[in-house]
């Protein structure tokens, strides 16, 4: 993963690295910089006009300090404490834990509906190395028996911590593992580090889950509208203008893994032509 004046390579895309609520240096995008300094960068992606508003068709999903335990209802506040009953919460040593955190990985693929990202063990171990030099803490739920059944990747940004990744084993649900963890999450860096926000992503098209509408349900996130911009690199710009017209056809073709990422990209350009004719 390659990094340049606030963006980084990831996935064939640049991204940014500054905070949703922060525009990213749009300079070398306009001056075409962007694409000299990674040429394996097909598209540029990011966000403006944060907390808009008006409701947009892009969002992040966050929850402001602090976090209050008595706001919930009664339900959601039962199924924590069971969470917290059933369920040890702890931060892991992500490196000496990496087998049980791969196992838990594969487990959690078996609920996914649609996905083109999974890797084998040997990436999953060159991630987790990376994770953990760039700032990553993984913080992982053991059930009584001491087995890890479930675990979440957060980056504290001072201003904002930033949780990545999830995955929970589809065997050990009904444990409410996730209740315990974004608890214990939500609970330490909001309350205790008085960090601003906790964001736990954009409005996700690669894989259908209910993470986002959970976390708004459970603990009170809420939907930050914004306006999603993407620019392409010369070498795809023509391919996108010839294929968005087939964007319905090519749907049909969505389980096939190379046009699933095609298809990604091509929904994102339609989210883009649709705020601009909102504007």
């Amino acid at each position: 993963m390659q990094e340049l004046c606030g963006w980084k390579y990831y996935n064939h895309a640049m991204i940014p690295t500054t905070a949703p609520h922060e525009v990213p240096d749009l300079s070398i995008i306009e001056n075409g910089n962007i694409w000299k300094e990674n040429n394996g960068a097909l598209f540029a992606r990011w966000t403006t006009d944060f907390d808009c508003s008006k409701e947009t068709n892009w969002w992040f999903i966050i929850k402001e300090a602090p976090f209050d335990f008595d706001n919930l209802n009664a339900t959601n506040k039962k199924h924590i404490r069971q969470g917290l009953k059933k369920c040890n919460v702890r931060i892991i040593n992500a490196e000496e834990e990496v087998e049980a955190l791969y196992r838990v990985y594969e487990e959690a693929y078996v609920k996914y509906k649609n996905y083109d990202n999974k890797i084998d063990y040997k990436q999953f171990c060159c991630g987790v190395k990376e994770a953990v030099k760039d700032g990553v803490e993984y913080w992982g739920a053991w059930d009584s028996e001491k087995k890890l059944i479930g675990w979440v990747t957060v980056k504290n940004h001072n201003k904002y911590v930033q949780t990545i990744t999830a995955k929970f084993s589809a065997n050990y649900l009904n444990l409410r593992a996730s209740d315990a963890l974004y608890y214990h999450i939500l609970t330490y860096y909001l309350n205790e580090l008085k960090v601003g926000y906790v964001c736990s992503g954009e409005r996700s098209i690669n894989h259908i889950t209910n993470t986002q509408e959970y976390k708004i349900k459970t603990f009170g996130y809420r939907k930050v509208y914004c306006k999603l911009n993407i620019a392409y690199s010369p070498k795809i710009n023509w391919c996108i203008k010839i294929l968005y017209p087939f964007r319905k056809i090519l749907k049909l073709l969505d389980r096939i893994t190379v046009f699933h990422r095609i298809n990604a990209v091509l929904k994102m350009e339609s989210l883009v032509r649709e705020q601009k004719k909102d504007e």
